[in-house]
């Protein structure tokens, strides 16, 4: 799986958990500052990357270092 396929995915999971469009996701959106997604969004949203990706991230770990969609998609890249 590419880049670009795992940004569409994470953007279309964020689109439906977070009933945002996802024509107003970027791979540069802010989690916080754009989406307005707390901490406690963060830990739903690294279970559904699981679920959708099959695999384990620990993302509570490195929340301070998930700023934006492509800090998500990247951490997602190293764990495949």
């Amino acid at each position: 799986m590419n880049k670009d396929q795992v940004t569409e995915k994470v953007i279309e999971a964020i689109s439906d958990k977070y009933g945002i469009l996802q024509s107003e996701i970027t791979d540069q959106s802010n989690l916080q500052q754009d989406l307005k997604l707390d901490s406690l969004d963060m830990v739903d949203l690294e279970i559904e990357m699981e679920k959708v990706f099959g695999i384990q991230l620990n993302l509570s770990n490195t929340t301070d270092e998930m700023q934006v969609v492509e800090d998500i998609v990247k951490h997602i890249i190293k764990s495949i």
